[in-house]
């Protein structure tokens, strides 16, 4: 279960199967799981250059998504097409970004994720949005909890935000700035308990 020790694996498999895309495309995906897109994305060219390969142009097609090439990774997903559930998760981000949420929200399937609820409260299913974030791996993580507070500021329920907010600002306290800012709260900008944060 430890990211550097399975790293340090597919690393010694790339060493000894050099000519084998997989150990590449895995090494990859760990350095994705890390937040190092520039070390995952030269993993996975190597490993689509081993063999052109959906896997790979799919990983390429989620890198180019989150340096905000929403062009290149359109394309790239779509040469990727056939790489498994993940390629059509990796097409329901490029949804939301695109403001097709309903699309979004079928393109998640049935489990229970982040991207998910921000696509049905998005969409306008605010409570639905909820209840996912709760069977989520977010469900008390601080940017869940700040997603919670947005959907509950739709459904105009202060005691839910501020309560959510709380909890999303002692874990990461730069949320305290954005929330400030953020329009989904402007209407309880005079509110004390909102002020309080």
């Amino acid at each position: 279960t430890d990211l550097n020790t399975k790293l340090s694996i597919y690393k010694a498999a790339e060493l000894k199967f050099p000519n084998d895309h997989r150990a590449f495309n895995n090494a990859g995906g760990v350095y994705y799981m890390q937040g190092k897109m520039a070390e995952a994305k030269v993993e996975f060219e190597k490993a689509n250059n081993i063999k052109d390969n959906s896997i790979a142009k799919n990983n390429l097609g989620a890198i180019a998504g989150s340096a905000g090439d929403y062009a290149k990774a359109k394309q790239l997903l779509a040469q990727g097409k056939g790489s498994g559930t993940e390629n059509t998760y990796n097409h329901g981000i490029l949804n939301i970004k695109e403001g097709k949420y309903a699309e979004a929200v079928s393109k998640f399937g049935s489990e229970d994720t982040y991207n998910k609820a921000l696509a049905q409260i998005l969409y306008g299913n605010a409570a639905g949005g909820i209840s996912t974030l709760n069977n989520s791996a977010d469900k008390e993580s601080a940017r869940g909890y700040y997603l919670k507070a947005v959907a509950s500021a739709r459904q105009d329920k202060i005691a839910d935000v501020t309560s959510n907010l709380a909890k999303a600002i002692a874990m990461d306290a730069s949320y305290k700035a954005k929330a400030k800012k953020d329009r989904e709260f402007l209407k309880y900008a005079e509110n004390t308990a909102f002020q309080a944060l």
